[in-house]
């Protein structure tokens, strides 16, 4: 009746040993016996399915519907605008006459541009390096066109920032950064 999915490089995968790097502890695999692996996947893949298999790590190969997710850059003029507007931001944000001793700076890597704040050495003989502290990301998703915003935890792990929904304007989520009343970002 329905033909299960499962890719060779799903196969392999279930075909390991599920145990730690430890000798003689075992630990489940939460993917070995996973009912999805074994369902009846849809003829093609939805949006939805393809937005699963891109927000966890794992979906990639365990993917029940098999989709194929492909990040698609930036397109160019939304790029340029969205730094623009960051960089212009970062530039209000902090007062000329202290920018020797504090910065924000925006950076782009993939689909998402991050905000982060330079400092330079404290002290000497920690060498000429500012250090950076992360202080937010905006992440842009092509097939919604829309952004997301996240805030660095202790760690340096982006998280979803709760109290902003994705938006199609990157000027909304500046906003949000500005009018943060938890300390996410300015802690």
């Amino acid at each position: 009746m329905g033909k299960t999915l499962r890719s060779k490089k799903s196969e392999r995968a279930l075909a390991r040993p599920a145990t730690s790097m430890l000798p003689g502890i075992s630990r489940p695999d939460p993917y070995r016996d996973h009912p999805a692996v074994d369902a009846q996947a849809p003829s093609s893949p939805t949006p939805t399915t393809q937005l699963r298999a891109r927000d966890h790590a794992l979906s990639y190969a365990y993917h029940p519907a098999g989709a194929t997710v492909v990040r698609v850059a930036i397109p160019e003029l939304v790029r340029r605008g969205a730094v623009r507007k960051v960089e212009a931001y970062c530039d209000a944000r902090v007062p000329k006459g202290v920018r020797d001793q504090v910065r924000l700076e925006a950076g782009v890597r993939g689909n998402a541009v991050t905000i982060v704040e330079r400092r330079p050495p404290w002290r000497e003989g920690i060498g000429p390096e500012w250090t950076t502290l992360k202080i937010a990301q905006l992440r842009y998703d092509a097939a919604t066109g829309m952004w997301t915003l996240y805030w660095a935890d202790r760690n340096g792990r982006w998280l979803r920032y709760p109290d902003a929904e994705p938006a199609s304007s990157i000027e909304t989520l500046i906003a949000a950064i500005e009018g943060d009343r938890s300390g996410a970002f300015f802690g």
